[in-house]
């Protein structure tokens, strides 16, 4: 297991105030939470959190590596975003409101085409034949 996810494990447990409040938050096993907890402590040579039965609390490098730990998930999430930005990827969510016959037109055709191509947008079209306010509905097309 490499230390980032070890990392991104402690720091959604002090936030979460807890392991099992942490592995509800991200959908993850307590048990696997505190092993990654653990493994970070082992490979540190250091204890990060004093644990008792009801509550647990950081230590001083704990609390000293909880907020570098904090700064580094950070950066590299960061810039992990700005690579994916400037590889021109197109990435986000179309809503979109037409007629109901849109659907059988040839547009429609197209916008299955633009879906394959771009498999990381999300294309959220309403058909309904009414009129729509774009912005107190917010959507991007009509």
């Amino acid at each position: 297991m490499d230390t980032l996810t070890r990392m991104r494990a402690f720091i959604d447990v002090v936030e979460a105030e807890g392991f099992s409040a942490a592995a509800r938050k991200i959908g993850r096993s307590k048990a696997l939470l505190s092993k990654y907890v653990r493994e970070l402590e082992d490979e540190l040579g250091a204890l990060l959190l004093n644990r008792t039965t009801r509550q647990f609390s950081l230590t001083e490098a704990g609390h000293t590596y909880y907020q570098r730990a904090s700064e580094i998930v950070r950066e590299v999430d960061s810039l992990a975003e700005a690579v994916r930005q400037s590889s021109g990827d197109v990435r986000g969510r179309i809503k979109l409101s037409a007629a109901r016959t849109f659907a059988d037109a040839p547009i429609g055709q197209s916008l299955v085409d633009f879906a394959r191509q771009h498999p990381d947008i999300v294309l959220d079209i309403h058909l309904d034949d009414r009129f729509v306010d774009l912005v107190e509905e917010g959507f991007d097309l009509a």
